[in-house]
């Protein structure tokens, strides 16, 4: 802090001069902290503790995001696996109509072969030629 004081100083001329001097106090003393050893030690546990905060939040967050990409994945499985079978219904059943369509060709066809083979029988060689 400053102070000021206001002091008359006679000259040789006889002359009165008001000077004005200031006088600087010294402030306090700076203080150097020192960290003790104790300081250092709480602060490392505190960085510890907050890493591993910091870890569990991460595995937390990265077992979430797994079990969720588990469970899309097993979605897309059951879909893929519900598209085979319905594929292969599909298929049963073209083959089951294939079946019915040439069991019908057939029930058709036999009577016509029967009949053709009566008439081959009852004709005579000759008339077969």
């Amino acid at each position: 802090m400053a102070t000021e004081e206001s002091t008359s100083v006679q000259t040789i001329s006889n002359e009165s001069i008001n000077i004005k001097h200031m006088t600087l106090e010294k402030g306090q003393k700076r203080q150097y902290n020192r960290k003790t050893k104790s300081e250092d030690k709480a602060k490392e546990l505190m960085d510890k503790l907050i890493e591993q905060q910091e870890l569990a939040r991460i595995k937390s967050e990265q077992d979430e995001f797994d079990a969720q990409k588990k469970e899309v994945e097993e979605q897309e499985f059951t879909r893929h696996i519900m598209e085979d079978i319905d594929q292969k219904k599909l298929k049963e059943q073209e083959q089951q109509e294939q079946q019915i369509e040439m069991d019908q060709f057939l029930e058709k066809l036999i009577p016509i072969a029967v009949q053709m083979k009566e008439e081959t029988v009852s004709k005579t060689i000759m008339e077969r030629v």
